[in-house]
């Protein structure tokens, strides 16, 4: 199926009668009334995986479109319905990650700013340290848990920094925040290693990307509502930021909690 450059010949007005069969024919398998808010890039992938088959079409009798985020996202909520521990450990274990890009945000600044009352650098600093604690983690996480499974070293991760939080929280020292940024760093990407890992065994690997979908959804909506929270103006006012770093500890409790009572299932899947 070829236009030699005319796009009306073969050209834009197929790719659009794939897209409407497409969208029909997802409305009709699905029971759906309407597809009308999809998201613009949705749409976007939809025509491109279109005019993708078009191409094959011209030399093949059959091929198939590339799967729409939609159907990503549905067969994601599908299979986490089906194994709800892995829900929970994948939701549990991204808890620090969203922390730590809330606090990176929208409260280390202010936090430096008005309860330390020092300067920008101090910013900088904190964040170098914390690349270095980050980088250690990929050389010595593995060493330290070797013989420790990896859901008990994420719960003893995750409630370590919880526990920084606090220190920052009760500490006006420039030296804590130091602290705090290399242990965040170690301990944020020594749980990404280790949560990829495990689910990397227990989920299979043509729904990896579609739960993963799920759980950055998810790690989206968490992070935006803190960083919203944090930025009303009750947090600028004083040293009132010190309460952001303690509310981001009780909430990571809670989810290691809930990781903890879960360690057990975990384990036998």
């Amino acid at each position: 199926i070829g236009s030699a450059g005319n796009t009306n010949l073969g050209g834009s007005d197929f790719d659009k009668r794939l897209c409407k069969y497409s969208m029909d024919m997802f409305k009709i398998q699905n029971k759906l009334k309407s597809l009308e808010n999809l998201p613009a890039l949705s749409l976007q992938r939809l025509k491109q995986s279109c005019e993708n088959a078009k191409k094959i079409l011209s030399i093949k009798k059959i091929t198939e479109l590339n799967h729409s985020i939609i159907e990503r996202l549905k067969k994601g909520f599908t299979y986490l319905k089906e194994h709800q521990y892995v829900f929970i450990f994948g939701v549990s274990s991204y808890m620090v990650f969203a922390m730590l890009l809330v606090e990176i945000h929208a409260v280390l600044p202010t936090y430096i700013k008005q309860h330390l009352l020092a300067k920008g650098n101090v910013f900088a600093l904190a964040d170098t340290i914390y690349a270095i604690g980050a980088l250690s983690a990929g050389f010595f996480i593995n060493k330290l848990f070797d013989k420790a499974s990896i859901v008990k070293v994420i719960v003893i991760l995750t409630f370590v920094v919880a526990f920084i939080f606090i220190a920052a929280a009760i500490s006006k020292s420039i030296l804590v925040i130091y602290i705090v940024s290399i242990i965040l760093g170690f301990c944020n990407a020594g749980i990404r290693v280790l949560r990829l890992t495990y689910m990397f065994k227990i989920i299979p690997n043509n729904l990896m990307g579609r739960v993963g979908s799920i759980f950055n959804l998810i790690n989206v909506l968490t992070r935006s509502f803190f960083i919203f929270m944090f930025s009303q103006s009750f947090f600028s006012m004083s040293n009132n930021i010190i309460f952001a770093y303690v509310i981001m500890a009780i909430f990571l409790l809670i989810a290691d909690a809930i990781l903890l009572f879960s360690k057990n299932k975990l384990a036998t899947i």
